[in-house]
């Protein structure tokens, strides 16, 4: 859907509106939940570079970060995303621009310390015209940074998973509530970490490097794959928590998963997601049947070339099974179309690059994508039962 400047900024004061008072944040709210950021889940040390990245309707809490950094003894850096000029860089910009790496940004990953990122979506429907060509160009111009990642390490913090920090326009454009959709975010947010860490690491031993899994649901999902030799991590809201012999320590809120990454060449079986939104379009009943790791065929009742399309200007493995993940979160559960990572008995699966697991599968695309009402078995024993821990 084409959009244009009014929309914009009349979806933005709408979402500013409903972040800062339907939510019931307070400053006070705000300084706990930087504290947090900074204190608990960074463990900020004096004299570290730490780079916040927000919108500008989350001016108030990168104010309490900026804050929370010096208070400690950091020097924080702040950076401002406007999607709107995003939007029209991806638009108006030549291709062979787009396609060029971000040295800056490279240099960053190996002299910042910490990252803080502050994900929303002002306006769910802004790049839907975008075409699949210039994603592909941004995303060949990331993997120079991707392979710098791979040596980096930096610690970071993101607030905001499946469709960021909610907001008018992605509550509407899932079907949910925006009220029930933030109570249940900072409820999350705000979860008991120590508890889900406990939960999440009995899970991990019981996920061992070649393990085998079978994920199934009443949709008709029925797949097994064998997880790779890289070891499971865990999300649950401190970075010291998944800090590896390479890469960067992430962790991302609302916080509570354990994650593993997929042996490239071991899927086998059929994935079907009842509804997607996929560049903003609707994919229904989509089929994506695997052998030996890889999409063999895919099929849906309406839309698939979309996805189709999106593959076919990638490179690199991009069509490998390659990412499981299970939420631990007790407090977030799906509400209507809108999944998360975190969400307590949700499976995500995912193709393409897995550099955020510890994978090693490399490619310029990567696509996760959440299952409800699931069962997993690992090595024979149920883990997941219909979407229920």
């Amino acid at each position: 859907m084409k959009t244009n400047i009014t929309h914009w900024l009349l979806s933005g004061l709408i979402s500013l509106f409903f972040f800062h008072y339907t939510s019931g944040q307070s400053k006070s709210d705000y300084m706990s939940i930087a504290d947090n950021i900074v204190n608990t889940a960074l463990k900020v040390q004096p004299g570290e570079v730490v780079v916040i990245n927000g919108s500008e309707s989350m001016l108030t809490l990168m104010h309490e970060l900026y804050v929370a950094v010096h208070k400690v003894g950091g020097k924080a850096i702040m950076e401002m995303n406007i999607p709107e000029a995003s939007k029209r860089v991806m638009m108006e910009t030549p291709i062979e621009y787009l396609e060029k790496p971000n040295s800056y940004r490279m240099m960053q990953s190996r002299t910042v310390d910490c990252f803080i990122n502050l994900n929303t979506t002002p306006d769910a429907h802004l790049y839907d015209d975008v075409p699949e060509e210039r994603f592909a160009a941004v995303r060949q111009a990331s993997q120079a940074l991707n392979q710098a990642n791979k040596s980096a390490h930096y610690r970071s913090v993101s607030l905001g998973q499946v469709g960021g920090i909610p907001t008018y326009s992605y509550s509407q454009s899932v079907g949910a509530d925006l009220y029930e959709m933030l109570d249940m975010f900072w409820d999350a947010v705000n979860a008991d970490y120590e508890s889900m860490s406990s939960r999440a690491q009995n899970l991990v031993k019981k996920l061992d490097p070649g393990s085998h899994v079978k994920v199934t649901s009443p949709e008709g999902t029925n797949i097994s794959f064998a997880l790779d030799n890289t070891g499971a991590r865990i999300n649950c809201g401190l970075t010291d928590e998944t800090v590896s012999r390479s890469g960067p320590a992430n962790t991302w809120l609302p916080a509570g998963e354990a994650y593993s990454s997929v042996a490239p060449t071991s899927a086998n079986g059929v994935i079907v997601i009842p509804s997607l939104d996929f560049r903003g379009t609707k994919i229904k009943n989509l089929k994506m049947t695997f052998e030996k790791g890889r999409i063999v065929n895919m099929a849906a009742d309406e839309n698939v070339e979309v996805l189709q399309k999106a593959l076919d200007v990638s490179s690199g493995m991009k069509d490998v099974l390659s990412i499981f993940d299970i939420g631990l979160n007790p407090h977030s559960r799906p509400l209507g179309d809108y999944l998360s990572y975190e969400m307590g008995g949700v499976v995500t699966l995912g193709i393409g690059n897995n550099s955020w697991t510890g994978g090693d599968v490399e490619s310029d695309f990567n696509f996760d994508f959440q299952l409800k009402n699931t069962s997993v078995m690992v090595n024979g024993t149920n883990v997941v039962s219909q979407g229920k821990l």
